[in-house]
């Protein structure tokens, strides 16, 4: 035997033994050079304690696990849709100022964007079970708190609470799909619980507003909220397995956490939303005053040095640099090299633009149906029928077709298309357009981004090594909570500020010009508040058409954006997903696998 092959002998440990001994005659003939009589002798020892293989539980339990990921998807979006439309009621009973209905608005929100990444990355440490259920408590903790008489600072607190629970739910469930399925099988799965969420969608208004109508208390709401998070615990709690190992090897790998990587980035983020949201809501946040200005420059600076700690310093990247790095192959020479190098950013950058254009244009056009077409909010609901149902039903469709044929590329293409036409149609809408030709146009629009949303999804996985999916698409999960944060406050900013400028500009009527000036509309939420008054005081319509046209800035707006990151996404390299079982499901270890393995060579 050549010394390669008792050198490989000697280090290639049996499975289910931790290391492999040699006997005395195997050590013997190694030393003088002969051929070695005996094969290595196998000393058991205790196996060691890992982390459960979602890949390999049973069908059923499966099954159940995706079921909860399902009704958490709805759960959640059910929250954020009927929270938002019961604002202003709560706001009206505890007799809140605008500012204060404005952070209820944007608490949860914004709590729910900046915890994700504590929790899908300490939960390789500490276990995904873990991590889900602690999410679940602060989930439900905030709900209680919610469901009981309390003032309007305690009722914002509970809804910071119920931000961070639902950034760990929102981030476990995805990496949890991603784990239990393979590429093609997951994108089936993925559309399906986004399917679910959109069901939340809808439901969410029409059961706030049925309450309302019944004179149910507001705070019956998040009793629902309260019921469903319960049962998911509870079903959870049986289902997930835990995570056998012991407490000092989770603390030693704890402390291997990217803290300083985790530190940045809610730092940065906070300072960069936070300004975004109360923008423009006071004299004092106004977008140009030195707080705001400050805000944003601090949050530059933080993700300046994130992204420097990221690439040169992290042993473990919070942000894995595997997962941006990747240079794609599909057996053809792209034209532009530059779209081979950066594909998997181009990725990540259309999933935070999805995010940020839906809720950007879907509270455009409420404002647009309610407030220019003089709607009640019940035909609001039902004429956005044409947008909420379509979106679903066109995302699960095209994770259906990308799991059978694995194309990626064509249903970014008709994405696009789809999306970024309905966008520029918007713009041509005015206030006398026949509403046949509004509900085909919403309808374009919500098929265009139900295709575009599940094929930056796949890409993302198409574009990453199968070992750090999970990774991948916890950075994705994160990145597009972001941009609907972004896309409501930023949308709404946008609006203000057209309308003011048209406003300022227009001839209008000196008595009519005091009066307005003297309703304020120093936020977004003044001016939405106030569009049925703007009517009463121009009953001639001059007023309303101001409106429509700062709406049309929102949707040129969305066009520009929709329309370059929709060209970025069709010239980036995508391969397509490989059939199922020749893709290894993700492992969440290997990559600390390997880095223990470099620690050790050291």
């Amino acid at each position: 035997m050549s010394k390669n092959a008792a050198e490989e002998q000697t280090c290639r440990p049996l499975e289910g033994y931790l290391e492999c001994s040699e006997s005395e005659s195997f050590r013997s003939s190694i030393a003088d050079g002969s051929t070695p009589s005996l094969a290595p002798v196998a000393t058991p020892v205790a196996a060691p304690a890992t982390r459960p293989s979602f890949s390999t539980l049973p069908k059923w339990t499966k099954y159940g696990l995706f079921f909860c990921c399902c009704l958490q998807q709805f759960l959640l979006q059910f929250d954020t849709a009927a929270v938002a439309v019961t604002i202003p009621k709560i706001a009206k009973d505890e007799k809140a100022p605008q500012a204060k209905a404005f952070a209820l608005a944007t608490a949860y929100c914004l709590a729910q964007t900046v915890f994700q990444l504590v929790f899908s990355h300490v939960s390789h440490a500490l276990g995904r079970k873990f991590m889900f259920m602690t999410g679940l408590v602060f989930y439900i903790v905030g709900a209680s708190a919610a469901a009981g008489k309390v003032h309007i600072d305690a009722l914002i607190g509970a809804r910071v609470v119920q931000g961070i629970g639902a950034s760990g739910m929102f981030s476990m469930s995805s990496i949890l799909i991603v784990e239990m399925t393979q590429p093609r099988q997951r994108s089936g799965w993925v559309s399906i619980s986004q399917a679910w969420g959109a069901l939340g969608n809808i439901c969410g208004p029409l059961t706030a507003g049925a309450m309302a109508y019944k004179r149910w208390s507001w705070n019956s709401i998040f009793a629902v909220e309260l019921g469903l998070a319960s049962l998911l615990f509870s079903i959870l709690t049986c289902l997930l397995p835990w995570d056998s190992r012991g407490i000092k090897e989770r603390l030693h790998e704890l402390k291997g956490c990217d803290w300083l990587g985790m530190a940045l980035f809610f730092t940065g983020a906070v300072a960069l939303l936070v300004p975004i949201n109360i923008g423009g809501t006071t004299e004092s946040t106004a977008w140009v005053s030195a707080p705001v200005l400050a805000s944003f420059g601090s949050g530059l600076v933080s993700f300046i040095l994130l992204i420097y700690h990221q690439r040169n310093l992290a042993k473990r990247p919070a942000f894995p640099r595997e997962v941006f790095a990747r240079r794609p192959t599909t057996g053809f020479r792209h034209p532009f090299k530059i779209f081979v190098s950066i594909s998997p950013s181009i990725a990540f950058l259309g999933n935070t633009v999805g995010g940020m254009l839906l809720l950007s244009v879907f509270y455009s056009l409420v404002i647009f149906w309610e407030g220019v077409r003089e709607k009640t909010t019940m035909n609001v609901g039902l004429v956005l029928l044409s947008m909420t149902i379509t979106y679903p039903a066109a995302f699960a469709l095209t994770g259906v077709a990308i799991r059978k044929w694995g194309r990626v590329k064509y249903a970014i293409a008709v994405g696009s298309l789809l999306s970024s036409l309905g966008l520029t149609l918007m713009l041509f809408m005015p206030p006398q357009t026949p509403e046949p030709i509004l509900i085909i146009i919403c309808f374009m629009l919500g098929a265009g981004c139900g295709v575009f949303a599940p094929a930056m999804v796949n890409a993302v996985l198409a574009l990453t090594d199968s070992r750090w999916h999970s990774h991948a698409i916890a950075t994705r999960t994160l990145l597009n909570t972001a941009g609907q944060c972004i896309g409501v406050s930023l949308g709404m900013a946008i609006f203000t500020g057209a309308f003011k400028a048209k406003f300022e500009a227009a001839n209008v009527n000196p008595a009519l010009k005091a009066k307005i000036m003297e309703m304020g509309f120093e936020s977004p939420q003044d001016l939405i508040s106030r569009i049925k008054d703007l009517r009463e005081l121009s009953p001639d319509g001059e007023l309303v058409s101001m409106v429509a046209g700062a709406l049309r800035y929102v949707w040129c707006f969305a066009s520009v954006v929709a329309s370059l990151t929709g060209t970025m996404a069709v010239f980036m390299q995508c391969p397509d997903l490989p059939p199922d079982g020749t893709t290894p499901p993700a492992r969440p270890d290997e990559e600390q696998q390997a880095n223990n393995i470099e620690m050790a060579s050291r």
